[in-house]
């Protein structure tokens, strides 16, 4: 997996996290190479509510996954918040996996 965001698109992507925290402690990130989208989860301690954003082809500047390679794996949304304190400053983001 290879992905990059910028401008609104990046500022955006920290709302979805917000929101993603406000529901779990953790987020599932899977991707989707037959519909080419990104789709991150969150589900809070009791499993009484849920929260799904399919991030497109369309979302991203660059969107490149591996065809035949399902990732799935889980991150706490915390760390990857923190990262994104001062939005106002990065110009790009970029995500890769190998």
């Amino acid at each position: 997996m290879d992905c990059s965001l910028s401008g609104l698109n990046l500022k955006t992507f920290t709302r979805v996290l917000a929101c993603l925290h406000k529901i779990g402690d953790d987020m599932f990130i899977e991707t989707d190479h037959l519909d080419q989208q990104i789709i991150l989860r969150a589900l809070n301690t009791s499993q009484s509510a849920f929260v799904a954003f399919k991030l497109t082809q369309k979302y991203f500047d660059t969107l490149r996954l591996t065809p035949d390679v399902s990732i799935h794996c889980q991150v706490p949304v915390k760390a990857v918040i923190s990262i994104f304190k001062f939005v106002n400053q990065i110009d790009l983001l970029s995500i890769k996996s190998d």
